[in-house]
């Protein structure tokens, strides 16, 4: 998910008649990026912003058995998990 700031700067761009391949060129940022923002409008972009706070997250319905797990090993880094 893009912050305002990069869809502003894409956008502001866009005003000063820059293609998408300039966009990409000056700001580096990477394609896909440029081309999914650079036609949206500011309606369009906080619609999407809405949609993805809200989306379902895909570890959501195994959170408690996530933190279970953390629980019974301390809360130990993964890593120090993995040498068991």
């Amino acid at each position: 998910m893009v912050n305002k700031i990069i869809y502003q700067k894409i956008q502001h761009f866009k005003r000063k008649g820059f293609t998408k391949a300039d966009i990409v060129r000056e700001s580096g940022l990477n394609k896909r990026t440029v081309c999914k923002y650079y036609s949206m409008s500011e309606k369009e972009y906080s619609r999407h912003i809405e949609k993805m706070r809200y989306r379902t997250k895909v570890f959501e319905s195994y959170q408690f058995h996530i933190l279970e797990v953390c629980k019974v090993n301390d809360f130990q880094k993964l890593e120090k998990m993995l040498k068991l």
